[in-house]
């Protein structure tokens, strides 16, 4: 499975949990202050995300 793959290549390539990131798909339910709906039960706040250019 794709999962499986990707957990294989993580561990190869060995470093700090810190330095993956995540993808997640959701809906964008307020601006300011962000709030993104992921799922029924959890809305991310701002706190949770790390944006760099």
């Amino acid at each position: 499975m794709a999962g499986e793959y990707l957990l294989k290549q993580f561990n190869k390539r060995g470093g700090h949990a810190s330095e993956y990131s995540d993808v997640v798909f959701g809906k964008v339910v307020s601006k300011s202050p962000l709030k993104i709906e992921v799922s029924n039960t959890l809305i991310l706040t701002e706190d949770f995300f790390n944006f760099r250019a």
